[in-house]
């Protein structure tokens, strides 16, 4: 019910399966129609974080997140992260399209 929360600690992969990371956040549900707040953040091994947050809207709606922040790597990142839910909620496929400022 509203107020309700999903905590998720799990593999990130690329398109061929290979893991390439983690993921992890926290959602906290809005209504009854199941729209949730969700914050996350992606580490991507050896290479930094990626962090985030938004509105997860109900299945089968894709959601848009803006991009947050970033470590390493994605220091001073911008962009949004494309989430799409698939198995009941159960995975998503995430799309991140993103710049990251270069050194001058």
């Amino acid at each position: 019910g509203i107020g309700d929360k999903i905590l998720w600690n799990s593999d990130m992969q690329d398109e061929a399966g290979e893991v390439i990371g983690t993921g992890s956040g926290h959602c906290t549900q809005l209504d009854p129609e199941r729209n949730f707040f969700c914050s996350f953040i992606i580490y991507l091994d050896d290479r930094g974080h990626i962090a985030g947050q938004g509105i997860q809207r109900t299945e089968p709606l894709d959601s848009i997140f803006p991009i947050t922040g970033g470590t390493g790597e994605f220091e001073g990142i911008t962009g949004t992260m494309h989430s799409r839910p698939i198995e009941d909620r159960a995975r998503f496929i995430y799309e991140l399209e993103y710049q990251v400022p270069t050194a001058e």
